[in-house]
């Protein structure tokens, strides 16, 4: 499970997470042995998840890995909020989780283009007992991920490099993603 909230506060100088959100308990008692918990925060975010050492084996911090996408692959479930992250996610197919303890008022100090609660690809949880709830009974709203996906990247056949070494190194005219199927 891979959480990757973007960060609070009003920039990079003053930006954190409050971790204060989270049962640290009760995810390393949710994990159990199928599932480990891995941080991935923002990069502005200062503070960090304060994991207890007897906890290592389940809940790891990967903060410092540079790229985020590589974690996708090894990501079976990701937890997010108002982070773009969850655009390049929705092209594994799996499922998206929102937790979003601040919704509201978020929405209002910070603004978003689209309400979250209406338009996001996955199930919103406004609270962690909701986002449990959803680990827990594996209620995903996974047809929003899928529609999202379809509707951001119909043409996405993973073969882009190859049409674009084709056309600049080789010569070649461009084919659309369709054709080259």
């Amino acid at each position: 499970i891979l959480f990757s909230p973007t960060f609070r506060g009003s920039g990079q100088k003053k930006a954190h997470y409050d971790y204060n959100q989270l049962d640290i308990d009760r995810i390393y008692e949710f994990c159990g042995d199928e599932y480990i918990w891995a941080f991935k925060m923002h990069p502005f975010t200062h503070n960090k998840p304060k994991i207890p050492e007897e906890y290592g084996d389940r809940i790891i911090d990967l903060t410092q890995e540079k790229n985020i996408n590589d974690l996708y692959y090894v990501t079976d479930i990701m937890i997010t909020d108002y982070s773009s992250a969850y655009y390049e996610f929705s092209l594994m197919e799996r499922p998206i989780l929102f937790f979003t303890y601040d919704r509201e008022v978020y929405e209002i100090v910070r603004g978003v283009h689209k309400s979250i609660k209406e338009t996001a690809p996955g199930k919103v949880c406004d609270t962690f007992d909701e986002l449990m709830t959803a680990l827990e009974t594996k209620d995903y709203e996974l047809d929003k991920t899928l529609k999202f996906r379809e509707e951001n990247f119909s043409n996405y056949d993973g073969h882009a490099a190859d049409r674009i070494i084709d056309q600049i190194l080789l010569g070649k005219e461009p084919e659309s993603p369709e054709s080259s199927k």
